[in-house]
């Protein structure tokens, strides 16, 4: 509990002092800063209120490369290389070691730990449901399909905003499919769970990426450690946040990094290839 408490305070005086970096003295690095105590105020808050914590350590070195890897293919090579959404104009080889091998994963664990702190607080996990099984694999699968496709019709044919729309149909690609997977493995997941308490899960999702949202997005609009370009409605704003990005994009931040937890926590149970086959095919 103490440990806990300190970590409240650290995070606490890191959040602080980062918000006043980036609002007073526009400082272009105030992210890792920021980040760092919002993960350890999270952190804090969810092992005082369920009196444990959220990952031992084995899992969160797991999901911690996990996110890594995420973080190289969606910014490196899809939101930097391939798509141009955005830029980090002060940034030098230091800077991208410490966005690839710190911001991404730990915002990653943000998003999850922000996401499982207002659920555990709020709703009781559902149980396991045929009916809403059967709807959240389906939707999974229809996702996957309408991924797949926008994605080669945005490649081949679609000329405005296109990097936009590569992004977007490729990450409801891989969410499609990582859900799906998930589930002909495992039922009970978080699809299953909003198909479940539809209304709750939704408002608590809604919740986790906006206030998040605004808590990276309004500094920045100060220290300008990342810039959005090529994005539709860029210049439409809500709190000086380009709308496209906020209700949008954070929407993802939120779906995906738990998506990909949930798919290593599955990879526990899988000790080699053979066992995950046999697991696909007993599931099916």
């Amino acid at each position: 509990m103490r440990r806990s408490i300190l970590e409240i305070s650290v995070g606490v005086i890191l959040f602080i002092a980062s918000n006043i970096l980036a609002f007073n003295y526009n400082y272009s690095k105030f992210y890792s800063l920021l980040l760092l105590g919002i993960f350890l105020i999270l952190k804090g808050s969810f092992f005082i209120r369920n009196k444990k914590e959220f990952l031992n350590l084995k899992n969160f070195i797991k999901v911690y490369f996990a996110f890594l890897i995420l973080g190289l293919i969606a910014d490196l090579i899809f939101g930097l290389w391939i798509t141009k959404l955005w830029d980090y104009p002060g940034y030098n080889l230091f800077n991208y070691l410490i966005l690839y091998f710190f911001i991404y994963p730990f915002g990653g664990f943000v998003m999850v730990y922000s996401f499982s702190l207002l659920e555990s607080v709020f709703i009781r996990k559902p149980r396991e449901n045929n009916v809403a099984y059967k709807h959240s694999l389906m939707t999974a699968l229809i996702v996957a399909a309408v991924g797949f496709l926008g994605f080669f019709i945005s490649v081949f044919f679609v000329e405005i905003f296109k990097g936009f729309f590569i992004y977007s149909f490729f990450t409801l690609f891989g969410w499609g499919i990582t859900n799906y997977i998930i589930l002909k493995i495992k039922k009970n997941n978080l699809l299953e769970h909003i198909f479940v308490k539809s209304l709750k899960y939704l408002i608590l999702i809604l919740v986790a990426a906006y206030v998040q949202g605004i808590f990276h997005e309004l500094p920045n609009l100060f220290a300008k450690e990342w810039v959005y370009q090529n994005w539709p409605f860029n210049e439409v704003t809500l709190l000086g946040i380009p709308v496209t990005v906020l209700l949008f994009g954070w929407l993802a931040l939120v779906f995906v990094p738990y998506a990909v937890f949930e798919f290593i926590m599955l990879l526990n149970k899988v000790k080699n290839i053979k066992n995950l086959k046999h697991l696909i095919k007993e599931a099916t």
